[in-house]
């Protein structure tokens, strides 16, 4: 199943339950404790058609929950993303069948702290920490002297991200917020290069392993995206 596919399902089921509470309720003065938010830029982006964007914002969460306290909150979230496909092959005899896949994990966990600027407008800022595990099994990538080029990588990185953010509250229910962070990210990568013989003509040949390469750099992440947070 695709990011695309799992997206609409996990946007479509929350927002058709969320209806009858969200447009029950005018009033914004109750306190809830509970808040669960979804990607509203990928929701808009799907059911109005916009343009795709050049690219998604780092990390990518799906889902996001919050444990609201009197000035603050316990935040996280996670995003993970599923690929599978079968490739057909660009030769003809070529009797191999080609299976690449693909798994991608992202979490963090921190906590805010909130200021209201009006009833509706707030301002909140924190850290948060994160954590991200990309693996990829392709058999195939490209072809090149008689051979299948593929390729077995896996990539973590641990980070700390400060992050500032508005949010807009539509009602008691529900609202809109957007952030920036800048995150400091330690990370790890690992890559395999993989020779599958398209024919019995080639012989076989040695995979290539290289070695496992660690770095830190920082990312800054600018305000590109808008969760959609339902207060339960």
């Amino acid at each position: 199943m695709t990011r695309s596919i799992m997206k609409t399902l996990l946007v479509t089921l929350i927002f058709f339950i969320q209806l009858p509470i969200v447009f029950g309720q005018d009033s914004t003065t109750n306190t809830f404790k509970n808040q669960l938010g979804v990607d509203a830029t990928f929701f808009i982006k799907t059911y109005f058609q916009f343009n795709e964007f050049t690219g998604n914002p780092i990390p990518n969460y799906m889902l996001t929950y919050k444990r609201n306290f009197e000035k603050s909150s316990f935040r996280s979230a996670f995003g993970v993303n599923f690929e599978s496909f079968f490739p057909n092959s660009a030769f003809d005899g070529d009797s191999n069948n080609y299976h690449n896949k693909s798994f991608d994990f992202v979490a963090s966990a921190g906590w805010e702290w909130r200021s209201m600027i009006s009833k509706r407008w707030l301002f909140y800022y924190g850290v948060d920490a994160r954590y991200l595990i990309e693996k990829s099994d392709a058999d195939v990538n490209y072809y090149s002297g008689g051979y299948a080029n593929g390729n077995i990588s896996q990539l973590q990185e641990v980070g700390i991200a400060p992050f500032l953010g508005i949010g807009f509250n539509i009602n008691d229910r529900i609202s809109l917020t957007t952030e920036t962070s800048f995150a400091f990210i330690m990370s790890q990568s690992e890559q395999t290069t993989t020779y599958i013989p398209v024919s019995s003509d080639y012989p076989e040949k040695p995979n290539i392993t290289d070695p496992k390469v660690t770095s830190q750099y920082t990312l800054f992440l600018p305000p590109m995206f808008l969760l959609i947070n339902f207060n339960l």
